[in-house]
């Protein structure tokens, strides 16, 4: 292992190559030095940090003999990991594990790299409520605060450019994910949700980041980094243009009580109608709020209803779909268990998946004629749905659609010959249905949710 500056280079074996390894390697580094590091008292001399490593190394480690009673060969008793994992070492891995903890600052109890460079852990047991990043830190490591549950006011630092820097050695940042991480941990809970009363405050010359009551943003407020889970409004500010995603998850994922949204005016990026927020010219929806109330109206112009848009929005009890819509996409609405009326446009042509699953208050819903496809569990344990019409449009109906609506009384097909099922694309399972089946709705409900439910519907000779 070669140290130079923050940079740390490991005499390794060919395991190492292995990510797994790596990052067991990694954690076994963070947790050694943070030990150690955590018995340098506040104000100690040079003198004292030096004893102090050097003292609790040789009282930890024996000396490691090979099987031949002569100084071990094998790669980690001569570097960090022989110490560190309280295997052994000879004397270049003593050396050089002093070398490595020397490198590192104790501040109060907390681990930076060498001159405050890199924050790498806050103690997790820690008793203090308030923390301020001192202004000789330009990054903060991803995990450095996780399961912080007693601070309850935190200010970063004048010059932190990084927040969530994995391998902190080389302060290389993280994933779109690290922001997130950072603020919350890997206990999945947001700061403002742990114990107490939680302030993320940012430093006035800090060129990088900007804090207020409600959200972190990039000092020019051009990019949304977090929101707090405790606000009911937000207002988009003027200059912001992008978002943070993580993964499948937006911003606002955590924000189970937000209501509406509001745009300052001068934004040229995002529009705000009904208070849904959209992009700027309404052909497409941004976010919709996790507390939307009420009924609402989809502003004209969205031809595309995206996957989860508004899954489990609880309160929304209606709302008006725009001409313009074409798609209603996989979970669309899944979960939005005080909708009960629906209106779909003539110019939507497919539902996808369990587009409308599990909306338990769903009595009617209209389909329009020019509707095709109707896709898989579109409609399960949708629980209290009675009767539905089938547009003489529609060409294919998948499995299930109708699994678990057990208050269903009708199905009106408004095309009823041509119709057959299959269950696989064996000719075999092949079954036709009589236009004199179907035109019965009580007959035609008994087939499509009972015997032949698991069967792909469709029309031949069309």
């Amino acid at each position: 292992m070669i140290i130079e500056g923050d940079y740390i280079n490991v005499l390794i074996d060919d395991g190492y190559r292995l990510a797994a390894t790596r990052a067991q390697c990694r954690e076994l580094i963070d947790e050694a030095v943070t030990e150690l590091a955590s018995r340098i008292y506040a104000g100690a001399s040079a003198y004292d940090v030096a004893m102090c490593y050097h003292d609790s190394i040789i009282a930890a480690i024996d000396y490691a003999y090979g099987s031949d009673n002569l100084p071990e060969k094998e790669l980690w008793a001569h570097n960090i990991i022989g110490v560190l994992g309280k295997k052994g070492a000879v004397c270049e891995g003593y050396a050089r594990t002093f070398q490595l903890l020397l490198n590192y600052s104790d501040v109060d109890g907390v681990l930076y790299t060498k001159n405050l460079y890199t924050l790498i852990k806050f103690p997790s047991a820690s008793k203090a409520t308030m923390f301020v990043v001192p202004d000789e830190t330009y990054y903060i490591a991803a995990s450095a605060f996780e399961d912080c549950e007693n601070l309850s006011a935190f200010t970063l630092g004048a010059n932190v450019r990084y927040i969530g820097v994995v391998n902190w050695g080389f302060a290389y940042p993280t994933s779109n994910k690290s922001f997130k991480n950072f603020l919350s941990g890997n206990t999945g809970k947001p700061i403002d949700s742990l114990a107490g009363e939680k302030k993320f405050t940012v430093d006035p010359a800090n060129e990088y980041y900007y804090a207020d009551g409600d959200a972190v943003y990039s000092a020019d407020k051009t990019k949304l980094y977090y929101v707090y889970d405790t606000v009911t409004e937000f207002v988009i500010p003027s200059e912001l243009k992008e978002m943070e995603r993580y993964s499948n998850d937006n911003v606002f994922e955590n924000c189970n009580r937000l209501e509406r949204f509001s745009v300052e005016e001068g934004n040229p990026y995002f529009a705000v109608y009904d208070g849904i927020l959209y992009n700027s010219n309404f052909t497409a929806i941004a976010i919709v709020p996790k507390a939307l109330k009420g009924n609402v109206t989809l502003h004209e112009g969205v031809t595309v209803i995206g996957r989860e848009v508004f899954a489990d929005r609880i309160y929304l009890t209606g709302i008006a779909l725009p001409e313009s819509l074409q798609t209603i996409n996989q979970y669309a609405f899944k979960g939005c268990t005080s909708l009960q009326n629906l209106a779909i446009p003539a110019n939507v042509t497919i539902i996808l998946q369990q587009a409308f699953a599990g909306c338990t208050s769903l009595r009617s819903v209209f389909l329009n004629e020019g509707l095709e496809i109707l896709d898989s569990e579109i409609f399960i344990n949708c629980g209290k749905l009675e009767e539905i019409v089938i547009p003489s449009t529609v060409t294919t109906i998948y499995k299930n659609v109708f699994k678990g609506c057990n208050a269903l009384e009708k199905v009106i097909f408004n095309e009823a010959s041509g119709w057959i099922a299959v269950k696989s694309y064996m000719a075999h399972d092949k079954i036709t249905f009589s236009p004199q089946e179907l035109t019965d709705p009580i007959t035609a409900k008994d087939l499509i949710t009972g015997d032949y439910a698991d069967y792909v519907w469709t029309r031949e000779n069309i």
